[in-house]
């Protein structure tokens, strides 16, 4: 007989109290297909994603799980070794925590529902030619798609399916001088009345936070007119 502890989604989400914004951002994803969720660092963008989805599987709206990051570093790491979820969950890895924050196997809570086909990792490579049906697709830091991975992605929804895009436009890696896919999606749901854009604004994480990003445009414009 079986060891592993089976995971209770009910218990997960009742570890956290959201505050109305994560409230709001939760109903949006529960009732519209494509939802994307934007805000500034700290305003747990990916959390209420997270949540949404189990809240999802709990009432079994959806089958499983699908998550994925664009594997962009900002150091030189050089080809990593092993397997796809080896090669891939560095970069997953803060999707990972929230798992295992929200579930109560803790830190095997991300392992236990992969293994028991709850959760599938999705690497944008592999994405073209698939159709995201009966499961929810996270899409986290979409700031560093470029608009044709991001219309790549957003073409990807089934009938029964649906699509979370987190990401903050002030933080891409692109380094590129036109708008990122994050930008574009946004400006789709001025368009679109099925895709939904909802924005958090509230700091989860420490008050210095909203001191550092509100003066580092000021702060780079200073140092780019020198």
């Amino acid at each position: 007989m079986s060891s592993k502890k089976t995971i209770s989604i009910k218990t997960a989400l009742n570890k956290y109290e959201l505050n109305p914004q994560q409230i709001l951002a939760v109903e949006a994803i529960k009732n519209n297909k494509i939802v994307i969720i934007r805000g500034k660092a700290g305003v747990a963008k990916t959390f209420s994603a997270v949540y949404a989805a189990l809240q999802l599987m709990y009432n079994k709206k959806i089958e499983r799980i699908a998550i994925t990051r664009p594997l962009i570093a900002s150091e030189k790491i050089g080809t990593l070794p092993g397997d796809l979820s080896e090669k891939v969950d560095p970069f997953l890895y803060p999707i990972i925590e929230f798992f295992n924050k929200l579930g109560e196997n803790g830190t095997n809570t991300f392992q236990s529902m992969s293994e028991d086909g709850k959760i599938r990792r999705a690497p944008l490579a592999f994405l073209r030619g698939q159709t995201i049906e009966n499961e929810i697709l996270i899409v986290d830091e979409s700031q560093n798609l470029t608009p044709q991975q991001m219309l790549m992605v957003l073409t990807r929804i089934g009938k029964n399916g649906k699509i979370v895009i987190t990401g903050d436009e002030g933080q891409s890696d692109l380094g590129l001088r036109e708008h990122n896919g994050l930008d574009f999606a946004v400006a789709l749901a001025e368009k679109v009345q099925e895709v939904i854009a909802v924005e958090l604004t509230e700091n989860m994480r420490d008050p210095l936070i909203n001191e550092i990003v509100d003066k580092w445009q000021e702060v780079k414009e200073e140092l780019l007119t020198e």
